[in-house]
């Protein structure tokens, strides 16, 4: 919606003599004014009385050569030499004033916030405040009583930061897309904060092990059960313990869930490849059988799938076992289908995502986290508990098909306890906190998660380094169907997609900017003015693309775009770090075992 601006805005931006009249008045009055501040000092110094009047001052200004005498200040020289002194003065005071208001005019530039035209703190407090959250809360939280005590804002939405003076909030109901580049702020502005904030279970993916770092002691203060699944080992050298254990075949005796866990798999293998869909259904017919045969008998190794993923002449082992369990047969035609295929060239195509599989299975750490043996990890027990698990992954790594699996086995159950609950929404809310989801692989049901989670009581912060990114992974539908199923987008400085700066600047809308004209007449007889309307956008593409770290915009459904200044991490759990580090000084006080892992892992780095 455009802006108009009054008749006195425009005056104070137009120019017109207005603007020029107050250096006119200096140019005239400052010479003379030296003059006699000059005479004055020269007269004290000199012990003369000093009473130069406007007669004085002009003839001192018509006879500069016998200045000193014409102010009755004595001598001229000392009278020039004063004034010179105070003339370098008043220049050096003016230069400083000049780079000032130029630093001034540039940090205004960058402080886009408060650009004319975007929402004033009324409509803020209205659109994103605690108000408006706590009147939504019980549409929000269902099923939520807060035990002695009143509800307050920070148990319906997460804190992003300050806008107008104002803060804002992001409901727990309301998907996010974060675009932003790599190192301008994104995990200490927004991922860290909303995974320390989420009440309920939070499952994190990153390549990095800074948000394990940066969460770990406030999540730990939830109880639930802290996890960390690290199958490639990007934390051991940051001294974060081994992977948890989650079985790849868990639950896959029921065909829905194999064939779940297969196209998550296959999707990994057909991402950004011509016939995309055809391969990603190609593939669900080899992991699909694969994935039953290991759950349904018992006596399955890791190693026994690692050799039926390698070729398909293994996998005659679980064609056997399918054509011996009850209800199977249709996998055992399907496997066979493509065992036994005469074609080898075609076979050897549609069984290479599998393959692939197996090559990663060949790492021991990746082998011993997918694997059956040892403690697994229970979903349903860290859905219940808030729980967290942290998954790092390498980009494009060897187990990113695998990890993601797990995303989305932890999403699907959510789906079922959410169903389940009296309020329709799993309780407490389920954070998924999916930061470089782009760099580690394809997650086929993001879609979803990002369009159907928020009424289901689970809240997504997908974090993508730019729309490319996601056009890449989901391809140009896909990564468009995102952006516009995500009912609040977040985009920090650094962005360059056009088509999201294009977007972004259409939103913030138009402000109408009166021009002042000044015409002189020829022939002396005095000027006239004249006005005229012109339409420019509240925010350029350039300026929302050169935002200053700590600055995003933000635009929600239904809602006016806004400029958000954000608090980083570090800036909101100062004190409480402080306090922490305190209590761990002390030795009457334990320190757990992790967070001095992580804690050490933060110093190495410093």
């Amino acid at each position: 919606m455009a802006r108009r601006d009054t008749r006195e805005e425009m005056r104070r931006r137009a120019g017109g003599l207005e603007s020029f009249l107050p250096y006119v008045l200096a140019v005239l009055l400052v010479p003379p004014a030296l003059f006699w501040v000059a005479g004055w000092i020269v007269a004290k110094l000199s012990g003369r009385s000093y009473g130069a009047g406007p007669s004085e001052l002009w003839q001192a200004i018509k006879a500069p050569g016998r200045a000193g005498e014409a102010l009755g200040a004595g001598s001229t020289v000392g009278f020039w030499v004063v004034f010179v002194v105070l003339l370098a003065g008043v220049v050096f005071v003016v230069i400083a004033m000049g780079r000032t208001m130029r630093g001034q005019r540039e940090r205004a530039r960058l402080e886009i916030q408060k650009e004319r035209g975007l929402p004033e703190r009324r409509q803020v407090e209205a659109a994103y405040g605690a108000s408006s959250v706590m009147r939504r809360r019980k549409e929000i939280r269902p099923d939520f009583v807060p035990e002695g005590r009143r509800p307050r804002v920070t148990d319906y939405a997460f804190w992003d930061g300050y806008c107008q003076g104002r803060k804002i909030y992001t409901t727990f109901e309301t998907p996010t897309m974060l675009l932003a580049p790599s190192r301008v702020g994104k995990t200490q502005n927004v991922i860290a904060p909303r995974a320390i904030e989420a009440p309920g279970a939070m499952l994190s993916t990153s390549t990095k092990t800074e948000i394990v770092k940066l969460t770990w002691d406030h999540r730990e203060k939830l109880g639930g059960p802290m996890l960390i699944c690290d199958p490639e080992g990007v934390g051991a050298e940051a001294g974060l313990p081994g992977s948890a254990r989650w079985s790849l075949w868990a639950g896959c005796e029921d065909v829905t869930e194999a064939l779940s866990r297969a196209k998550v798999l296959a999707a990994g293998g057909s991402g950004g490849v011509q016939n995309a869909d055809f391969w990603e259904n190609v593939t669900k017919r080899v992991f699909t059988p694969l994935l039953h045969a290991a759950a349904v008998d018992p006596s399955v190794t890791m190693t026994d799938f690692q050799k039926w993923c390698f070729d398909p002449k293994f996998a005659e082992d679980a064609l056997n076992i399918l054509s011996d369990t009850s209800g199977a047969e249709d996998l055992a035609a399907m496997l066979e289908s493509v065992v036994k295929m005469d074609d080898l060239e075609t076979r050897a195509n549609m069984w290479a995502p599998a393959a692939n599989i197996g090559t990663a299975l060949v790492d021991p750490r990746i082998r011993d986290t997918f694997g059956p043996d040892g403690e697994q990890m229970n979903i349903d027990d860290f859905l219940r508990r808030s729980g967290t698990i942290y998954i790092i992954a390498q980009e494009n790594g060897n187990a990113s098909g695998l990890v993601l699996t797990l995303v989305d086995a932890v999403w699907r159950r959510a789906v079922v306890l959410a169903n389940s609950a009296p309020g329709g929404r799993i309780e407490p809310p389920l954070h998924l906190s999916l930061d470089e989801i782009g760099n580690i692989g394809t997650l086929p049901g993001l879609p979803r998660m990002m369009s159907e989670g928020g009424g289901l009581g689970v809240q997504t912060t997908a974090g993508f380094q730019s729309l490319a990114q996601a056009e890449l992974r989901y391809g140009a539908a896909g990564s468009r169907a995102l952006w516009e199923a995500s009912t609040q987008r977040f985009v920090l400085g650094g962005v360059v997609d056009d088509s999201v700066l294009s977007a972004l600047s259409r939103i913030a809308g138009t402000r109408t900017i009166v021009q002042e004209s000044i015409n002189s007449s020829r022939r002396g007889e005095g000027q006239g003015r004249s006005y005229s309307e012109r339409e420019e956008n509240v925010l350029e593409k350039s300026q929302i693309e050169t935002m200053r770290r700590g600055l995003a915009c933000v635009v929600e459904a239904t809602k006016p775009l806004i400029v958000a200044e954000l608090v980083p991490a570090f800036k909101r759990y100062a004190k409480e770090k402080r306090d922490s580090d305190r209590g761990r000084r002390d030795p009457g006080v334990p320190e757990p075992a992790v967070a001095r892992v992580g804690d050490e892992a933060l110093e190495g780095e410093k």
